[in-house]
């Protein structure tokens, strides 16, 4: 393609691009599917353009892969994007709303100036809490970016393979694994940067200008079985953010086992161990680094005589410590007991209810980004936390939903929250 332009009284050539595509499909019977698009773009300046030097050069495409094998023993999707472009340059201010209304993070003034500060910003622990609305504002500067995305499936079911209920064979077949892995990534050109491989996670901030992942593998025992069952997890996200404030990173890592049996007719007895990891990492704000390293305890025990009723008790425990700044001695201990229970009345009526008694000892430095992190959002010493939720169908399109929240965090005083939403679907 070539184009022209009407200047000083003749046509110019101002700009000519090469366009090349590639698409097809690829299926096999055994149940294998791959389609594909690609693009690729080579655009050149003319005589009065000023990239004539510098040709730019666009990449498009998308690759999709489905399978099956084995008699559905094995199933995976794998679905790949990559594309180019522009995009402006974002930083984040936060105004005040009142508590309850359409906010979307948490403004704690530590240094008590009444000034929001970036630091300053944290995401609400609970609902209801958030006191500040978080507004994009886009600047006037434009940077070319890279971007690549994968998302990926992975499942493997014995039973679909193994058909020997008793012995070995019927031992493996109750024992079924998924794994699911999401990465989207936004970057610049750079040394050793490959910015078509979304697997590359390792990359210099001068390049870097977005990243999301998270990676899932869950590993089950009678899976979906009413008796007893079994779930061994692993997860991993990570989102890292580079502003004009800085870059922002963020890490969680899980390991957790979940058990759950059926101890007689209508009582059910659920039991989690979790080892969690947590990181934050912000250039400009060095009170916002931490590494939290802290184990969860869960027992539950639930009780549902019918249909229409269940209700439940649970203890928590929690224990977690910061290691980046042991100087500090940052560590917290948590104790919760809950009590649940859920009502549906009809088909169109559902009532649930929940409240919360935490025990908090928090030792460390107070009122700091780290402390938030390790109590939750809560405070040293005794926190009740209690909400009441009404979900009601008044006709086929139109759902009613009114939520009640309360809660006193230690020596704070007491919050009621009240919200009524009317959805209607058309």
């Amino acid at each position: 393609r070539i184009d022209y332009a009407p200047i000083a009284g003749k046509f110019v050539n101002t700009a000519t691009a090469h366009n090349y595509s590639l698409s097809g499909e690829w299926r096999q019977r055994s149940g294998s599917q791959l389609k594909w698009n690609l693009a690729y773009r080579r655009l050149e300046g003319g005589d009065t353009s000023s990239f004539q030097n510098s040709p730019s050069q666009t990449l498009l495409g998308r690759i999709e892969h489905r399978i099956t094998m084995l008699r559905g023993f094995i199933r995976s999707s794998v679905l790949y994007d990559i594309s180019s472009g522009q995009e402006q340059k974002v930083e984040f201010i936060h105004r005040p709303v009142q508590p309850g209304e359409q906010g979307t993070h948490l403004w704690e003034d530590r240094n008590g100036d009444g000034q929001i500060q970036f630091d300053e910003i944290e995401l609400p622990p609970f609902p209801g809490a958030a006191n500040v609305i978080r507004i994009t504002q886009y600047t006037e500067d434009f940077i070319r970016t890279e971007n690549s995305k994968i998302n990926a499936l992975l499942r493997l079911d014995p039973s679909a393979l193994i058909r020997e209920t008793d012995g070995l064979e019927g031992f493996l077949r109750k024992w079924s694994a998924q794994m699911t892995m999401g990465i989207d990534k936004k970057t610049r050109p750079g040394f050793g940067v490959r910015t078509w491989d979304p697997l590359q996670l390792a990359i210099p901030d001068s390049s870097l200008i977005a990243l999301t992942s998270t990676l899932r593998v869950d590993l089950f025992l009678n899976r979906g079985n009413a008796s007893f069952d079994m779930q061994f997890s692993w997860v991993d996200m990570r989102n890292r953010l580079v502003l004009t404030s800085g870059y922002d990173s963020r890490r969680q890592t899980e390991q957790s086992v979940r058990l759950r049996t059926a101890l007689a007719p209508g009582w059910i007895a659920i039991g989690k161990v979790s080892a969690l990891l947590q990181e934050n990492d912000s250039e400009f704000f060095s009170a916002r680094d931490y590494l939290i390293r802290s184990i969860h305890c869960q027992p539950e025990i639930q009780w549902q005589p019918a249909a229409t009723f269940r209700t439940s008790i649970a203890f928590i425990a929690k224990y977690g410590k910061n290691t980046l700044q042991q100087e500090f001695g940052e560590s917290a201990r948590q104790y919760e007991l809950r009590l649940g229970a859920t009502v549906n009345q009809t088909a169109k009526t559902s009532i649930s209810a929940s409240v919360g008694l935490v025990q908090v000892q928090y030792q460390g430095l107070p009122n700091t980004p780290v402390s938030f992190a390790l109590m939750n959002g809560l405070q040293n010493g005794r926190n009740y936390l209690w909400n009441l939720q009404i979900d009601r169908r008044l006709d086929n399109n139109v759902q009613l939903n009114v939520t009640y929240e309360g809660r006193q965090t230690g020596l704070a005083p007491l919050i009621h929250i009240g919200r009524v939403e009317v959805r209607a679907a058309f």
